[in-house]
């Protein structure tokens, strides 16, 4: 038997063979080799992107203790921040949730005083209102602010210390006014304080303020006393003269209330009164002391008395007083009178008196005094603020205010003759020899006007 004996040599080879010619499915290693773990790669933001940094890694931002308005501010009007170390021209203001940015007048500002504009393109927007510099934290003033509409409105109404009937320049003031210019012939003024503007002023235009304020002053005198509300109705001016629409608007104004004067001795006002005889009848003793008895002017308790005595002559009297132009706010408040009769013969003549040589009566432009008519003190009174006219007879003109004058007081007395027979309605009296006197007495005058006057 003979044995083949194989070479290893020749093995190995064809071992080598059988693994090439193998499927690739099947040559694969049964364990996958591992590849090393790569960190994720981060791309960096395009040029020009903005970078997201946390606010509160930022420097502080302006130091703004203040802002005015609050809550709104009136399309064209300003907002004026007050702070620390502000920067107007670094200075940066927003507004809105487009942040529409709002101009400074950094020509204006300081570093403690920044002006801002409203321009009128953004009426109506409403949103954050904030403030801040470049890169540094923002700061926001208001988190609901909004642009609005003008709302004009009467913010002030000064004359001092006012009394009834006495001038004043009332100075008016408006916010938020509509119009660039305001005539004071186009305003109006009333209300419950009684206010009388002055007659015959004619008022320049005026204009509105940068801040869209208005101010003006108007002449004239109030008529009532205490709280009272005064309004004011004005009609703007528009950039090219035209009238624009009017608006109303109203505030508190106080007017104090005057003090009393009163006379209750009244021959303290004779040097005012300056009571004489105007005219009398032929034969008439109207004045001195005829049979020991004085007539005419008389004092009797410290008071005016105009008084007359019959006798055995008709006695026709008539007494008159100078008109007094009373001091700047001084009113007749009540005037009282009296009567003092002896016997039934004298009393106040019931007839019209014709000025020698004229047509005119004695009592035109004058008051006839009747006490026992109770006269209101308003009939013995004119008033006016620049012409005095009563009756046809002008007594002031060219006046500067409210004035009161007290007019001529006419005292027409009559005494019958005590040597006829008197028919009256109380009967059929003969000739006597009784005293017979009539006298009209001033008891009483009280006027109202401003402390301090000094009176007569």
């Amino acid at each position: 038997m003979i044995t083949t004996r194989r070479s290893p040599v020749r093995g190995a080879f064809r071992a080598m063979l059988a693994v090439l010619a193998m499927p690739a499915a099947l040559a694969a290693p049964a364990v996958q080799a591992q590849l090393p773990v790569q960190e994720p790669r981060v791309r960096p933001p395009p040029a020009g992107a903005p970078v997201a940094i946390d606010p509160r890694l930022l420097p502080p931002g302006p130091t703004i203790a203040d802002w005015q308005p609050r809550e709104r501010v009136p399309v064209g009007g300003t907002i004026v921040l007050t702070g620390t170390d502000l920067r107007p021209a670094d200075l940066q203001v927003v507004i809105g949730p487009a942040k529409q940015r709002l101009p400074v007048r950094v020509a204006e500002s300081t570093a403690t005083r920044i002006v801002i504009d409203v321009p009128a393109a953004l009426y109506g927007v409403r949103g954050a209102l904030v403030a801040g510099y470049r890169g540094t934290q923002a700061r926001t003033l208001d988190g609901d602010y909004v642009i609005d509409e003008l709302r004009p409105r009467l913010v002030a109404a000064n004359a001092g210390v006012t009394y009834p009937y006495v001038q004043r320049a009332v100075r008016l003031r408006f916010a938020e006014f509509p119009g660039v210019r305001l005539d004071g012939d186009d305003v109006v003024v009333d209300g419950t304080c009684g206010f009388r503007e002055r007659s015959k002023l004619q008022y320049a235009p005026v204009e509105r303020a940068a801040d869209l304020s208005i101010e003006l002053s108007i002449s004239g005198w109030f008529e009532t006393v205490g709280d009272c509300e005064l309004r004011v109705t004005a009609r703007p001016l528009a950039a090219d003269g035209s009238r624009l629409a009017a608006f109303t608007a109203s505030a508190p104004f106080t007017v104090s209330a005057p003090v009393d004067y009163v006379i209750d001795a009244t021959l303290v006002l004779q040097p005012r009164l300056q009571t004489a005889l105007a005219q009398f009848g032929a034969g008439s003793l109207c004045t001195g002391t005829p049979g020991g008895q004085p007539v005419g002017v008389l004092e009797a308790n410290g008071d005016l008395v105009v008084l007359v005595r019959g006798g055995p002559l008709d006695v026709w009297c008539t007494f008159r007083t100078q008109p007094w132009l009373l001091p700047e706010g001084l009113r007749l408040k009540s005037i009282e009178w009296g009567e003092r009769r002896v016997g039934n013969r004298c009393s106040i003549a019931n007839r019209v008196q014709v000025l020698p040589g004229t047509q005119l009566t004695l009592d035109r432009g004058a008051v006839l005094v009747r006490p026992a008519t109770e006269p209101l003190p308003s009939s013995f009174v004119a008033f006016s603020d620049f012409e005095i006219v009563f009756e046809g007879v002008r007594y002031a003109s060219d006046l500067r205010g409210p004035r009161t004058l007290l007019l001529p007081m006419v005292f027409d007395l009559h005494c019958f003759s005590s040597l006829t027979v008197l028919q009256t309605a109380e009967g059929r009296f003969g000739p006597t020899v009784d005293p017979q006197s009539f006298g009209i007495v001033l008891e009483r005058v009280v006027f109202s006007g401003p402390p301090g006057l000094t009176l007569p």
